[in-house]
C-alpha cells in the first residue's frame, strides 16, 4: 500500500466541512436544469403509460428447476414484474 488510509471519522468530518446547505431556491426551465438539484419532490400527475404495458411478455426459468426428461413439466409462477 502506497500511503496511509484515512480513518472513516476523519474522512466524514472533512466531507461535512465542505458541504454548504442550500439556502435559496429558484425555478428554471427544464432546458437549464442540468446539473442542478431539486428543492422538492416531483410527482407525475398522470400514469405513463396509462395501462400496464410491457415491451415483451415472457417467462424466466431457472434450468436447474426442470426435471431431466420431464416433457410438459408444470412450474409454479413465483412472481411477476410489471411494466
Amino acid at each position: 500500500m502506497a500511503g496511509k488510509l484515512t480513518l472513516y471519522a476523519d474522512a466524514l468530518a472533512a466531507a461535512l466541512a465542505d458541504i454548504l446547505p442550500v439556502m435559496q431556491t429558484e425555478t428554471v426551465p427544464l432546458a437549464r436544469a442540468r446539473g442542478r438539484f431539486l428543492a422538492q419532490s416531483v410527482r407525475a400527475v398522470v400514469d405513463m403509460p396509462p395501462a400496464d404495458n410491457a415491451a415483451m411478455d415472457g417467462y424466466g426459468i431457472a434450468v436447474a428447476s426442470l426435471a431431466r426428461g420431464a416433457d410438459g413439466a408444470r412450474l409454479p409462477v413465483s412472481g411477476e414484474s410489471l411494466a
